[in-house]
C-alpha cells in the first residue's frame, strides 16, 4: 500500500513539473473568465440588457476579457528586443531565469494564441445568440438599449449594418486564415504560406480595437439614481403601497466603456519599436556565400562572410536569414554551427531542406551534381549566381548554458546537433582550453546514417585535440543509429580517419534508463545540466527522467529547444 502511494506522488510530481504552467495559464484565464461573468451578472448597471440578451451578454464579454490578456501577451515572446533587455537583467540575477524564459518564449506564444483561438469561437457563437435575442426580444420601452432597429429584425442584417458585426466577421475570417495555416503540416510544407498570412495578425488587433466602436452594448448610466425595475415618484398617488422601490429619474443608458486599446495599444508600441530597431540593424551589410557544401541526407553546409566587427555571436545563438530573391519578407531561423571568432572571421550553418524555402534555396546556392558521386563534397561554390543574404541576430538560445556548465548532457536528434556543434567548435578552434564544461556527454539520435558525415571530421578533430592535451574522458559521445542502419553499409560513408566514431556507434534507441542512472553514478551529489534539442516526444521523454532521477537524490536541470 505504501508503495501505491509513493509511485502516485512520484507521478503526481512528474506531471507537476511537466504541466504547471500550461495549468497556471488555464487558472488565470478561468479566474478572469468568472470575475467578468460574475460582475455582468451581479452588477446592478446591466440589468436591463442582460434581462434582455440572457447569459450571453456575460459570456461575451468574460470572453473579450480573456482575449484583451491573449492579445497582449501573444506578441512578447517575438519581440527580439525584449529578449535581449531581459538578458541584460536576468542575466545578472539569474541565469536560471534567463533560461526560463529563453526556454519557453515560444510555448508562450502558442499558448496565447490557443487562447485567442478558443476564446474567439465563444466570443462570436454568445454574439450570435445576443443578435438573436436582440431581435426576438425588443424592448418597446427604452429604445436606445435595442440594437435591432424594429422588433423581428434580421440577426444577419443587424450583424452586417454595424461596425461591431462587420469587424467580427472580418476577424473570424482572418483568425480562421491563420490558425488553418499555423498548423505544423503546412509550417513544413508551405512556409511561405505561413509566413506570408502570420503577418495577418496586425489588421487582426487592429480590428479588435475597431470592434467595440459601435457601441452596441449599453449599461445603466444612474444606478444611484434610478433603482432596476423602480417606480417613479411622480406615478405614485397618495400613499405609496408598492413593493418595488421608488426612483427619482428616468434610467439613462450610455454604452459600455471598452478597455481592450489599454491591453493591445502598447504591446503594438513595442512590436513597432522592435521592428524598426531590427530593421535598421539588418539592413546594414549584405552577406555572400564563401563556400556551399552538399552534404547526404538534404542538407547544406553554408559558409557565409563575416557581417563584421559588431556581430558578437556565442555557441548556441541563432540567427534569422533573408534570401531577398527567395522572397523579401521571409526570415528563416538557423543555428550557428561554427561561430565567427579572430582567427576564422566567417560564420557557419546547417541547412536541411524541409519545406519550400529551403529545397528553392538549395536549388540557387548549389551548381548540380551527380548523385553517383559518393564523395561527402558533391558540389562546392562559387555558383553561376551570386546569391546575398540579409542577417538579423544574433539572438538569445537557451542551448547557450553547454559552455557555462560544469558537467553537460547534451542530447540531440538528427538536425539538432547543430547548436551543440558550435560547443564542439569552439572547444576546437579555442587556443586554450575553457574550463567549462569540465565534462562534455553527447548523444547523437540518427534515422539516416548519411548524416553522419554533418559532424563526422569535427567530432574526430574535437576528440583528438582532447586526447592530445590529456583530457580523453573530457568529451564522450554516443551516436545512434535509429532506422535505416541494415540497408547502409558505413564503410562506404565513414572514411579511415573516422574509425574513432565506428567505436561509438549503437544501433537501435538509447536505454534512457541505463544512461541516466550511469550518470547519477558519476556524479552523485553533482549538478548536471541536461540539454536537449529535438522533437518535443524527445523533450519529454529526457525531461521525465531528469524528473526521476532528481527523486532519487541526483541534481539534473533540463533545457531544450524544439524544432517544429
Amino acid at each position: 500500500m505504501a508503495g501505491g502511494w509513493s509511485r502516485c506522488a512520484g507521478r503526481l510530481r512528474v506531471a507537476f513539473v511537466l504541466h504547471w504552467l500550461p495549468a497556471l495559464w488555464f487558472a488565470v484565464n478561468f479566474a478572469i473568465f468568472w470575475w467578468n461573468y460574475t460582475n455582468f451578472k451581479k452588477k446592478p448597471q446591466h440589468i436591463y440588457l442582460r434581462s434582455m440578451i440572457g447569459r450571453g451578454l456575460c459570456i461575451s464579454k468574460a470572453t473579450a476579457a480573456m482575449l484583451n490578456l491573449s492579445c497582449c501577451l501573444v506578441l512578447l515572446p517575438v519581440c527580439r528586443s525584449v529578449s535581449c533587455a531581459l538578458h541584460h537583467i536576468l542575466g545578472r540575477l539569474s541565469r536560471s531565469a534567463l533560461t526560463f524564459w529563453l526556454e519557453r518564449t515560444k510555448v508562450i506564444h502558442m499558448a496565447c494564441a490557443v487562447t485567442i483561438v478558443i476564446a474567439s469561437v465563444v466570443h462570436t457563437i454568445a454574439h450570435v445568440i445576443n443578435a438573436i435575442n436582440f431581435s426576438r426580444y425588443y424592448d418597446h420601452e427604452h429604445l436606445e438599449l435595442n440594437w435591432a432597429k424594429y422588433e423581428g429584425q434580421n440577426p444577419v442584417e443587424m450583424i452586417f449594418s454595424s461596425v461591431a458585426g462587420l469587424t467580427g466577421v472580418a476577424m473570424v475570417l482572418v483568425l480562421t486564415l491563420l490558425a488553418s495555416t499555423s498548423l505544423r503540416c503546412v509550417r513544413r510544407a508551405h512556409y511561405q504560406l505561413f509566413w506570408a498570412t502570420h503577418f495577418l495578425f496586425l489588421p487582426f488587433l487592429l480590428l479588435l480595437l475597431c470592434h467595440p466602436l459601435s457601441e452596441v452594448l449599453k449599461e445603466l448610466a444612474n444606478p444611484d439614481t434610478h433603482v432596476p425595475g423602480c417606480i417613479m415618484m411622480s406615478k405614485l398617488n397618495g400613499t405609496d403601497t408598492s413593493e418595488k422601490p421608488q426612483c427619482t429619474s428616468d434610467p439613462v443608458f450610455i454604452p459600455m466603456k471598452s478597455q481592450g486599446w489599454l491591453w493591445i495599444t502598447p504591446p503594438l508600441i513595442l512590436y513597432g519599436l522592435d521592428q524598426l530597431l531590427r530593421l535598421m540593424r539588418r539592413n546594414r551589410q549584405h552577406l555572400y556565400v564563401v563556400q556551399a557544401t552538399r552534404l547526404p541526407g538534404s542538407a547544406v553546409h553554408l559558409v557565409l562572410e563575416s557581417p563584421g566587427r559588431d556581430f558578437n555571436c556565442q555557441p548556441g545563438q541563432f540567427i534569422l536569414l533573408q534570401c531577398p530573391i527567395i522572397s523579401t519578407i521571409e526570415w528563416h531561423p538557423f543555428t550557428v554551427s561554427s561561430c565567427p571568432t579572430s582567427s576564422q572571421p566567417n560564420l557557419s550553418i546547417l541547412i536541411r531542406a524541409r519545406g519550400d524555402w529551403t529545397e528553392e534555396l538549395l536549388g540557387r546556392v548549389l551548381v548540380p551534381f551527380s548523385h553517383t558521386q559518393h564523395t561527402v563534397e558533391l558540389c562546392r561554390w562559387p555558383s553561376p549566381q551570386p546569391v546575398r543574404f540579409l542577417v538579423d541576430g544574433p539572438f538569445r538560445s537557451p542551448l547557450e548554458g553547454v559552455l557555462h556548465t560544469a558537467v553537460a548532457v547534451c542530447i540531440a536528434a538528427g538536425v539538432g546537433i547543430t547548436p551543440f556543434s558550435a560547443a564542439l567548435d569552439h572547444l576546437l578552434t579555442c587556443s586554450t582550453l575553457p574550463e567549462r564544461p569540465q565534462h562534455l556527454h553527447l548523444v547523437w539520435l540518427l534515422r539516416d546514417p548519411r548524416q553522419l558525415v554533418w559532424f563526422a571530421d569535427l567530432l574526430c578533430a574535437v576528440h583528438k585535440k582532447l586526447w592530445f592535451a590529456n583530457y580523453p574522458d573530457r568529451l564522450e559521445f554516443r551516436i545512434h543509429l535509429t532506422r535505416g542502419f541494415r540497408s547502409v553499409n558505413l564503410e562506404n560513408i565513414l572514411e579511415d580517419k573516422h574509425s574513432i566514431l565506428r567505436q561509438r556507434l549503437w544501433r537501435g534507441r538509447p536505454n534512457w534508463i541505463e544512461m541516466f542512472h550511469q550518470w547519477r553514478t558519476m556524479y552523485h551529489r553533482q549538478a548536471v545540466s541536461v540539454f536537449a534539442c529535438g522533437p518535443k516526444s524527445l523533450s519529454k521523454e529526457i525531461r521525465k527522467h531528469c524528473i526521476k532521477s532528481n527523486q532519487q537524490g541526483a541534481s539534473f536541470s533540463f533545457t531544450h529547444e524544439a524544432y517544429s
